[in-house]
């Protein structure tokens, strides 16, 4: 990593030694909302940005000067050739067609290749439906699109969704999951939207990120991922010059790529549920919005990062958020906004990967990133036809009066039907009493969830399984857990509910209900017994009363992440429950 201390003499040296076919990869360190402002007025190429907020940027030499002039410290990490051509392990044009014509040749029951669109430079947009009756629009089966390379440069974009085609076909009939895909879903993979972008990548200029548009005046190149109509032209998330590399184009839909992209979801043959748009690079599942700050309203916004959450929890190191929370940049005109909320179509839930931590790895990263995303995009796939998981976050069991209080917290609730509890003595030795059902019906509500068995003996241990189902019936158990009953009553007339939300962050709210009016006192204390907070202390009305925290103690400082217990003191007795800070 090459450090500069920026000094115009500095910068100026730099570019009088660098060749005009040389870009360099830097790191800006600067406020993302004043670099945010800077990259608009110079339209910087963005790769991404860390966990920190700092941009990565593709700058030639005149960029480096600009960062200077602005005093904007950066580090170079890489010199690149924008004359050499990508390794050519990864699949061009011609071959990617091939493979496709292969696949539909080879497996014609299962897949079907469609022409959806000609470029300016008249090469074919090529679609490939996967399908058990490929022929023919399944009115009761999901549409499922996975496309790649709306930006020339990202060439790994390729590679993940032509891989996942591949083992489709080729895992049909005999690997299961594969064979509930293709029996109740249909998939449609687009692995090259940009093929005129992609050849100039190349064949000409390595860097090259829009589509070749003849604008006029020697510039070329509409940004593709800028094109759709959906906050099109809202600035900042695109640029309305056209040498610009985030140019949106004349109007909304003026590209013929992003054209076909929307024939082919707004049309009647299809409902499509579910689009993942492949990008790099980041590690990121993103989600709308991306043309603003926010977030979509309740309660899609929720099961936007639950899905996220989901997705990719196999994935080490990825983020999940719209496009601030992630590359720390907007963007207008997206194919994630526009199929969520966009016209002429039913509700897609739009997803943007960022894959990989560059825009074109060395040749022996493209098979382990398609092995990585191949699970991944299999989940995706099967939420097609099936509920997303019951994710359960937490369980647990704790001794309350006359029995066991059992407490779970879940992440997903759109797709909850609700919850059994299963209960068995605790063995010294191997168990020999099978698990007994608590619940005659389902368990319902809201998370945090609480229930009470009181079916124990005072000072015995007891296993517990919780089972999650879903609205199709499906289960997922999560346990054991153990607890031991206890005899001790609980202060009467008093009740001190599980904080919300928990864990909690910035911000939390706990709730205390009481049969009678009297002297009460809120309080809360580290793990080691320390008092940290007094909440609420005098006399309080009958009834429920809410108090909101800021995860502060008395002095106003934010407490370190832990766990905390918070204890309501009555005339009658003491309730406690435990909350978990995080940062």
């Amino acid at each position: 990593m090459k450090s500069v201390v920026l000094f115009v003499t500095v910068v100026a040296a730099l570019a009088a030694g660098a060749a005009a076919d040389t870009v360099y990869l830097t790191r800006a360190y600067a406020d993302p909302a004043r670099l945010m402002a800077d990259l608009r007025r110079y339209d910087f190429d963005v790769a991404g940005a860390d966990a920190a907020g700092h941009f990565d940027l593709y700058a030639s030499a005149d960029d480096l000067a600009v960062l200077g002039l602005k005093s904007i410290s950066y580090d170079v990490l890489d010199e690149i050739d924008t004359a050499d051509a990508p390794p050519s392990e990864y699949t061009e044009y011609d071959e990617m067609v091939s493979i496709l014509q292969g696949l539909a040749s080879t497996y014609p029951n299962i897949c079907r290749l469609y022409d959806v669109g000609d470029t300016w430079e008249k090469r074919e947009i090529w679609a490939l439906k996967i399908s058990d009756n490929v022929a023919t629009h399944e009115a009761a089966e999901k549409d499922i699109l996975i496309d790649g390379n709306h930006h020339a440069n990202e060439i790994m974009t390729v590679e993940v969704p032509l891989y996942l085609a591949k083992k489709l076909c080729e895992k049909y009939p005999t690997d299961p999951d594969v064979k509930l895909i293709v029996d109740n879903v249909e998939t449609w993979i687009i692995p090259m939207l940009n093929p005129d972008g992609h050849n100039h990548v190349f064949k000409v200029y390595n860097r090259w990120r829009k589509n070749r548009r003849d604008n006029g005046g020697g510039s070329y190149g509409v940004d593709l991922n800028r094109n759709y109509d959906y906050e099109w032209g809202k600035v900042p998330g695109c640029s309305h010059n056209p040498n610009a590399s985030t140019y949106c184009g004349p109007y909304a839909f003026s590209e013929p790529e992003t054209q076909a992209i929307r024939d082919l979801v707004n049309s009647n043959e299809h409902q499509f549920n579910y689009a993942l748009n492949y990008h790099s690079s980041g590690r990121y599942c993103m989600y709308p919005w991306n043309h603003d700050y926010g977030h979509p309203p309740e309660p899609d916004y929720t099961y936007f990062k639950n899905v996220s959450l989901y997705l990719i929890e196999t994935l080490s190191g990825w983020r999940h958020g719209n496009f601030w929370e992630t590359l720390r940049y907007l963007g207008s005109g997206t194919a994630c906004d526009w199929e969520y909320d966009g016209k002429g179509h039913d509700k897609c839930w739009g997803f943007t990967f960022e894959i990989d931590t560059s825009q074109q790895p060395p040749a022996y990263q493209i098979p382990i990133t398609c092995a990585e995303q191949y699970p991944v995009l299999l989940k995706l796939l099967k939420l097609g036809f099936s509920e997303l998981p019951v994710n359960v976050t937490s369980f647990r069991a704790e001794a309350a009066a006359g029995g066991v209080t059992l407490h779970w917290e879940v992440a997903n609730e759109r797709d909850v039907a609700g919850f059994n509890l299963y209960r068995r003595p605790t063995a010294e030795g191997p168990a020999t009493v099978d698990y007994a059902k608590l619940n005659e019906n389902l368990v319902a509500g809201r998370s945090p969830y609480n229930y009470v068995d009181r079916g124990v003996e005072a000072g015995r241990d007891y296993e517990y399984l919780l089972e999650g189902v879903d609205l199709k019936g499906e289960t997922s158990t999560f346990g054991p857990v153990k607890g031991r009953a206890s005899g001790k009553a609980l202060p009467k007339g008093a009740a001190l509910y599980q904080n919300r939300p928990n864990p909690a962050r910035d911000a939390t709210t706990i709730k205390f209900e009481l049969a009678q009016p009297g002297a009460v006192a809120l309080e809360v204390y580290d793990y080691a017994g320390r008092k940290i907070r007094t909440l609420y202390e005098g006399h309080a009305a009958a009834g429920a009363k809410e108090i909101a925290w800021n995860v502060a103690d008395e002095a106003g400082r934010p407490l370190a992440p832990g766990v905390y217990v918070y204890r309501l003191r009555t005339a009658n007795g003491t309730l406690n429950r435990r909350l978990v800070i995080t940062r």
